[in-house]
């Protein structure tokens, strides 16, 4: 369940999950993708979670990310009801739903259940616009809604053609708490960047 998938999400992020600190041992790029190769996409990360939520006729879209499958870009989405748990693989040139799953949620997917009734006052729209305006050049190409303790934040991933860039953000101001950049190219060159006032 997503329980499970943000635990493994979290640690190849370098996120720890309980902490809700960066760490930056060890870190390097998780993405194997571009700005540039992320232009080529005719569909945008917007435009796919429509396309997800189209499909699942109800939720809220709580993970996306952008990817390569052989030769050709696809969007994962996942979408959350308070029922089930729905994923989405959608072509990011056609729009084709190329595959999809439903599982439902059981009595002890309290966590999936509590997202699923979060209402982030930023939209994943209005989280890309104001991203790649404040980070000129990157392209957005990962993103999970989740608690961190008591907070609702999106954890995001964004790329230039020579960086990356792991940062969270708080779901209802749209304020970036922490953030870290890492090259793709080499993985000792990082920068880290603690926000947070607490």
């Amino acid at each position: 369940m997503l329980g499970k998938k943000a635990i493994v999400l979290g640690m190849s992020g370098l996120v720890v999950a309980t902490g809700m600190i960066f760490s930056v041992k060890a870190a390097q790029a998780d993405s194997d993708l571009s700005a540039s190769d992320i232009s080529k996409a005719k569909i945008s990360l917007v435009k796919a979670s429509e396309l997800a939520l189209k499909e699942a006729k109800s939720g809220k879209v709580v993970a996306i990310d952008i990817d390569d499958e052989g030769s050709s870009l696809r969007y994962d989405v996942t979408v959350l009801t308070d029922k089930a748990e729905k994923e989405y693989t959608i072509n990011a040139n056609s729009g084709e739903v190329l595959r999809s799953s439903n599982e439902k949620l059981s009595s002890t997917d309290s966590e999936e259940k509590e997202l699923a009734k979060a209402s982030p006052k930023i939209s994943l729209s209005k989280l890309q616009s104001s991203l790649t305006k404040k980070y000129s050049g990157y392209k957005v190409v990962n993103v999970d809604l989740e608690y961190k303790g008591t907070k609702l934040v999106y954890d995001v991933e964004l790329v230039s053609d020579s960086k990356e860039i792991k940062a969270v953000v708080d779901a209802n101001t749209g304020k970036v708490t922490k953030e870290q950049t890492v090259s793709l190219n080499q993985d000792d060159d990082r920068h880290d960047e603690d926000h947070d006032e607490d």
